[in-house]
Parts: C-alpha cells; structure tokens; sequence
C-alpha cells in the first residue's frame, strides 16, 4: 500500500472539487463544509480565527463509516487548504451559479433599458 502523504490528497481533492466530482455541502456550523462520499467517508473542512492573532486557519478532517476520524490536516501543516476551502465554499454555496444568473439579470435589464426609445 503506497504511502500517501496529505500533499498529495490536498493535491487530488482539490482537483477534483474543480472538477466537480466531489459534491460539497454547507454544514450547520459557520464557515464549515462536508462531502461525504462513496457511503464509506465523510470530508469535512473548515476555518477558524485565532483569538489571540488575526490569522485564519484551515483544517481538514476525514471521517470513516464507524464515524472515527482518521485524519486531520492543518494550515500550519498544509498551506493549500485555504484554496480547497474556498473551492468547497464556493460550490456548496453554488456562488457561481448565482453569479452567472446575476450576470444574466443584470444583461437582460441592458437590454431592457436599450428598448425605451427615450
């Protein structure tokens, strides 16, 4: 069995959120996300601010079916998790759905205006 290391499934999470094979979902606790997937997983990423200083940090967990956590990755260990954050946030949030209907809104009220023949 190849040891994996979390560069790697930062690497391979990320792309996949890109490509959406993996379906992110808001969770009840602000600013937090989960995938479950395959029945067998549950991914969950997540961002919190330090008190203490005005940093944000990122963690990732993965959990098994007996619900075990079995990984948890950190910023501080991993700075590419703002980017999977952002991506999961974004399309549990499906900001681009809601920019692309905003797009089309505002197109259609140009055009509207351009029709007044005043």
């Amino acid at each position: 069995m190849p040891n994996i290391t979390d560069a790697e499934l930062i690497d391979v999470l990320t792309q996949a959120t890109e490509d959406g094979r993996i379906t992110w979902e808001k969770a009840d606790v602000e600013d937090q996300f989960v995938a479950k997937y395959a029945g067998k997983w549950m991914l969950t990423i997540d961002k919190s601010v330090d008190s203490d200083a005005p940093e944000i940090n990122y963690w990732l967990a993965l959990v098994n079916a007996r619900q075990e956590e079995i990984l948890k990755v950190h910023s501080y260990n991993e700075q590419r998790l703002d980017r999977l954050f952002e991506l999961a946030r974004r399309r549990a949030l499906k900001v681009d759905e809601a920019l692309s209907d905003l797009l089309k809104e505002i197109g259609t009220a140009d055009r509207k205006d351009e029709d007044i023949p005043f």
